[in-house]
């Protein structure tokens, strides 16, 4: 099974995060991203690159969809953990 360098970084960190939201995925997988200067005005309040919590919401349920991590909703957001076969999959780009 051939996994890009890309995928391996985010199975990295899903791993590394233990039930990690869209969000801080996002902030992990693309820190230096000129969209988190973007501001939106929600109706309650501010917030800073939305668009990138959408991109990786989209991009962790492509992993999820390939059988990479798994999803649970928990307290009104999503958390994405590691798959067995994630796991096998990360084990195996080691060696």
């Amino acid at each position: 099974m051939k996994i890009s360098h890309k995928t391996i970084k985010a199975l990295k960190i899903v791993k590394e995060g233990g039930g990690i939201t869209p969000k801080f995925f996002a902030m992990k997988m693309w820190p230096d991203s000129p969209a988190w200067k973007r501001v939106y005005n929600t109706g309650y309040g501010a917030t800073s690159g939305k668009g990138l919590w959408l991109s990786a919401g989209s991009y962790l349920a492509k992993l999820r969809i390939a059988g990479l991590v798994e999803v649970s909703f928990d307290d009104y957001h999503f958390e994405y953990w590691l798959s067995k076969k994630g796991r096998e999959v990360l084990k195996e780009a080691r060696s």
